[in-house]
């Protein structure tokens, strides 16, 4: 039996009261005066030892009316009756999320991690579905709520201990906010999926270091469904603090010794930053430059960077030095304490320009083309304009990487183009005319095209993009892929017929971009190992906006081979890197930091799986890929941070308030059917009169 209001029961130490009253002897009633006593001072009797009780029955009766109406006050019921009740309730949908970026690599905390989806899984009820998620960029699914119901209860604690045993945390960066909100959503989503509104109460439970770089942004625009509760369960490394080592900038200071005067690598400054986190108790570090072998090469950089600031430095990378990183030393987590960088190559780039415009006419092509293609502290540029009665390539042996015809070719150099191109060139043909066009027809391995010049009202867009494309796959994400900004004023309709099969090397012909009204603005013709890309307008401010626009660098660039604003040290784990020498040629290997290789096919302009710090090597070209300064901000964030979101927080003590507020509602709604106090105020009416009954008939 259990009571709604315990506290009346304190009531039954009333019946110490009768008992007391039988126990008091009182002063007789009938007073007899006697003058030789007249002057003494009555004195009522004691209790002693030998006080007895003599009225048992009317005793017992007054304690048991005192103990009823004690009992009837804290309003009793049977708990029995409400086992049912909590045994078929619909239980909880419980989607345990663990932070699997790169700062969870710090000390023991994937230990405590494992720990807190294990005792999660144990603190389950038989009622309950539970999923298992992990996130560092992306969200990944270890076992869904289908699998989970499938699965044997007794065998669901080793299931999960042993899934997320086979987990380690990534080098990638955590995005918090869209993690939490994408496995709201798929919480939430059981619900519409059924075409039902569940009562089911719905909980993440949200295992992380909760550190201040984990970001929140996503949480901004985002509506947190209310019936979706989250519950963060820290954890935390032994020794607090953190120390992070980051490249903020790189140059060339001139040509080592070693490279013989040929564009090979020179020797490089870089410009790095410390951040020390704020619950750090070391101030004190030293830059030290290291080699493959993880040998120590140059001199050591001391630096005193006290808690919550940072510190810029320049480091010379020694002379004559093989060192291929730079690690900070001093810190007691070193997931971030390695800089890996790419030793910059002073390129030598060849582009030729076929047209008859001058260089100081803003009017013609060659005018943007050669301020485009201009030498930077990385790269040097050979502009060349060939006449007609020189060669195409420069004499002195050195690759050309493109050519830009603005002009008819005639017979002798489109024989030039056409070697060229048999050998894996690349030619890029801005049709300025019809004959123009109709000059390149052999190139193309077909009869002279159908050419016709376009009528354009106003003006007009490039309406479709190929964005798989190596020359557009860098505009592929949606802040970049907007062309709606370029106007062309005039272009040129062109019908091509199907390559010749008369060329052996003539393998496809691709359409990469048109504009709005579905004519090509953009063809790719592979001719043997070289591609021949034709642009069916110009660059000219008569003909579009082309060359005033962002897109025009990086598209121009990507025709050489080279990005121009591409550092090769800046990308993070998880970063795209850009191929755009896979432009033409065999495919190429990527080499990974662990000397794993991948083939990447030359029709691919890009490669992802950059999954680990270090140095990767595509061809004769060195990536450094670091990790993301985010993620040395390991200092622990408030869980305010998440409440101004909206999301409802819960806790250990917040459900123990839940289950003891359901509870007690259940005990209020039990004890209301069985109403057993009444039976107790009846009984104890029933002994009441009893006692009077017995008193009075004492009394006579």
């Amino acid at each position: 039996m259990s009571f709604l209001t315990p506290f009346y029961i304190a009531g039954l130490a009333a019946i110490a009261l009768p008992i007391v009253f039988h126990l008091i002897r009182r002063t007789p009633r009938g007073n007899t005066p006697f003058s030789s006593l007249m002057f003494l001072v009555p004195t009522p009797p004691r209790i002693t030892r030998r006080s007895r009780l003599d009225q048992w029955l009317l005793l017992l009766l007054r304690g048991l009316a005192l103990a009823l109406l004690a009992l009837a006050f804290a309003r009793p019921f049977l708990r029995e009756a409400a086992q049912f009740s909590f045994n078929t309730s619909p239980g909880q949908r419980i989607a345990i999320l663990v932070d699997a970026s790169a700062s969870m690599r710090r000390d023991d905390l994937w230990r405590q991690a494992r720990q807190q989806v294990s005792e999660a899984v144990r603190n389950l009820s038989p009622a309950d579905h539970v999923a298992l998620f992990t996130f560092d960029q992306n969200v990944a699914t270890h076992i869904d709520f289908s699998e989970e119901a499938e699965t044997d209860p007794k065998r669901l604690v080793s299931l999960f201990e042993r899934r997320i045993s086979e987990v380690v945390p990534s080098w990638q960066a955590g995005d918090l906010g869209a993690a939490i909100a994408n496995v709201a959503d798929r919480v939430e989503s059981l619900d519409h999926a059924s075409h039902t509104e569940s009562d089911v109460a719905k909980r993440i439970i949200l295992v992380s270091d909760f550190a201040e770089g984990a970001p929140l942004e996503a949480l901004q625009s985002y509506e947190w469904p209310a019936g979706v509760e989250l519950e963060v369960k820290r954890v935390a490394p032994r020794i607090s603090g953190n120390a992070g080592l980051h490249l903020v900038g790189e140059w060339i200071e001139g040509e080592s010794p070693n490279d013989g005067g040929s564009a090979a690598y020179a020797s490089t400054s870089y410009r790095v930053r410390v951040t020390n986190t704020s619950d750090s108790s070391t101030d004190q570090f030293q830059l030290v430059w290291k080699n493959s072998d993880d040998q120590p090469s140059g001199g050591v950089t001391k630096l005193y960077v006290p808690p919550g600031q940072s510190r810029t430095v320049t480091v010379a990378r020694p002379p004559n030095s093989t060192a291929t990183r730079l690690m900070l030393e001093g810190d007691s987590h070193p997931f971030d304490n390695t800089v890996f960088v790419a030793p910059l190559r002073r390129e030598e780039l060849t582009v030729a320009y076929l047209g008859s415009d001058s260089s100081d006419d803003p009017q013609g092509c060659r005018y943007y083309l050669e301020r485009l293609f201009s030498a930077t502290t990385s790269r040097t540029v050979r502009f060349l304009t060939p006449q007609i009665h020189e060669p195409l390539e420069p004499l002195d042996g050195s690759p050309l990487n493109l050519v830009v015809v603005a002009q008819s070719l005639e017979e002798n150099r489109r024989d030039q183009i056409q070697q060229y191109l048999q050998r894996g060139g690349r030619v890029l043909f801005a049709a300025i005319d019809g004959p123009a066009l109709d000059s390149i027809a052999p190139l193309l391995g077909s009869e002279a095209p159908n050419v016709s010049e376009a009528k354009v009202d106003d003006y007009i867009l490039l309406g479709q993009l190929d964005f798989s494309h190596p020359l557009f796959s860098p505009f592929a994400d949606p802040r970049y892929s907007d062309f709606s900004k370029i106007h062309f004023w005039r272009y040129r309709q062109i019908t091509l017929e199907e390559p010749s099969s008369s060329l052996p090397d003539s393998a496809y012909r691709r359409v990469v971009a048109r504009f709005d009204s579905g004519d090509p603005a953009l063809i790719e013709q592979r001719v043997a190992q070289g591609r021949l890309f034709i642009l069916t307008t110009t660059w000219r401010p008569a003909d579009s906006q082309l060359a005033r626009s962002s897109k025009f660098v990086p598209l121009l660039w990507g025709l050489v081979g080279a990005a121009p604003t591409e550092r090769e040290s800046f990308h993070y784990v998880g970063a795209v890197l850009t191929l755009s020498s896979s432009l033409g040629g065999s495919p190429k290997v990527v080499q990974k930091p662990d000397g794993s290789e991948i083939a990447v096919a030359f029709e691919v302009g890009h490669f992802d799986d950059t999954d680990q710090p270090g140095l990767y090597r595509i061809g004769d070209r060195i990536f450094g890929v670091n990790v993301d300064p985010a993620e040395s901000h390991t200092a622990p964030r408030e869980l305010e941070a998440l409440e101004q979101y909206g999301i409802r927080l819960t806790g250990e003590r917040q459900r123990q308030d839940a289950a003891q507020r359901e509870r007690h509602l259940r005990d209020v709604e039990l004890e209301n059917r069985q109403k057993i106090w009444r039976w107790l105020l009846a009984v104890a009416l029933v002994a009441l009169v009893a006692e009077t009954w017995l008193a009075g008939l004492r009394s006579h």
